[in-house]
């Protein structure tokens, strides 16, 4: 599934689709469903299943589809209905030994442009200002495109940032809703070569 620069990933794409979905593709049919809510366990964590195939289809183009790492975490209380508030941050250029990421700047402005909000690129998207900027205003809808590592060592695993590493303590810390932020974060995007990928670490950080 991983590579992505030719069509091999089809293959184990539609096997997938023909064991995980197809099996319930008549009740999904006969009950209208539209978005998918899927608690994956284990090795499945990592899988895209967006990106499952029926043969003609991804499985995204048939359905909205949620990844949630368990049910014990799913508040059953709605958000509350609003316009979105963008906070969308990320790192284009070489830092601290890593490559730089030029199409960081497109995606960000494509996501600005469509969601407007507040930018925080390159020297302005430090641990610091990502904070100060989430206790700041009420966002919540906040997009990253960086560098990101993940792994069983908890302080191998971060986000890259302009002077330094986000860890995923400090951004649980950033985004959580408490005393600091008086509204909700509704949808959190890690776009980076790492983030959909890791190991028995994720298991043990999502239940």
């Amino acid at each position: 599934l991983e590579k992505r620069t030719t069509n091999e990933y089809l293959v184990p794409a539609q096997r997938l689709y023909d064991q995980l979905i197809r099996p319930i593709d008549p009740a999904l049919v006969a009950h209208h469903v539209d978005t998918l809510v899927i608690v994956p366990d284990t090795v499945l964590r990592i899988v895209p299943f967006a990106a499952l195939h029926d043969g003609r289809h991804f499985l995204v183009e048939r359905y909205a589809t949620a990844i949630a790492p368990s049910l014990r975490l799913i508040d059953p209380q709605p958000l509350a209905a609003g316009p979105p508030v963008a906070l969308v941050a990320g790192i284009s250029r070489s830092e601290d030994g890593f490559a730089a990421l030029p199409q960081v700047l497109q995606e960000i402005s494509a996501v600005h442009r469509i969601e407007g909000g507040k930018t925080l690129i390159d020297s302005g998207f430090t641990d610091a200002s990502f904070a100060a900027a989430l206790k700041g205003e009420p966002f919540n809808l906040v997009h990253i495109a960086s560098h990101a590592e993940f792994s069983t060592d908890p302080q191998q695993t971060f986000i890259l940032t302009h002077n330094g590493k986000l860890t995923m303590d400090e951004l649980e810390a950033a985004i959580k809703y408490d005393e600091g932020r008086d509204s909700a974060l509704q949808l959190l995007v890690l776009s980076a070569c790492e983030t959909a990928s890791g190991d028995d670490f994720d298991d043990r950080i999502m239940n």
